[in-house]
């Protein structure tokens, strides 16, 4: 088994890019700057299974020779209309700016 998945990450070079999140860090990591090898304690399913997509990446790196590659992106504002996540209030922030011309903050 081990033979196979070598063999087939060699024959046709493999290469692996996963997009992470800042999610995968948590409030315990320290900060300014934060280095690449550090405490990941996400307190999210969602950061959670960012740090097990790292890990897993990093073991398939060392075990089979996989050209894993992954990045940390903060929130990425979007073109697209709000969806659900984590950006969404900046993303609504622009959205009402440019159909109403302000926005109406809900935060005191």
């Amino acid at each position: 088994y081990f033979c196979f998945r070598h063999k087939v990450v060699f024959y046709f070079s493999l290469k692996l890019f996963c997009p992470s999140t800042i999610g995968a860090f948590g409030p315990e990591t320290p900060k300014n700057p934060t280095p690449d090898l550090t405490l990941q304690r996400p307190k999210t399913i969602y950061g959670v299974s960012k740090v097990y997509m790292e890990l897993l990446g990093e073991y398939y790196n060392h075990r089979y020779g996989l050209d894993f590659r992954s990045a940390r992106f903060p929130g990425i504002i979007s073109a697209t209309t709000p969806g659900g996540g984590t950006t969404d209030y900046a993303v609504q922030v622009f959205y009402d700016a440019i159909e109403t011309g302000h926005h109406e903050c809900f935060l005191e």
